[in-house]
């Protein structure tokens, strides 16, 4: 059984773009002061969580795509 190449490369384009992530710029998040902190992999303030919005809910999209304000941003001093 052979399989269509030009299948093959369609089926692994689409499997190459379910893994690829695009981090959101969370713009407010980063100064914030509820903003969880960096680790070694990750950039606190691009999380989906921080200290007001907790697992499992999260932040709303909004807010981690700077498409609204966030109702309890307090800035870092």
């Amino acid at each position: 059984m052979s399989i269509d190449p030009e299948l093959k490369k369609k089926k692994d384009e689409e499997a190459s773009q379910i893994w690829a992530s695009i981090d959101p710029p969370a713009t407010q998040c980063k100064s914030c002061i509820f903003a969880l902190e960096d680790t070694e992999y990750t950039v606190g303030a691009e999380s989906s969580f921080c200290d007001v919005y907790e697992a499992p809910d999260g932040k709303p999209t909004g807010i981690l795509w700077d498409e609204s304000e966030c109702e309890w941003y307090v800035e870092k001093l």
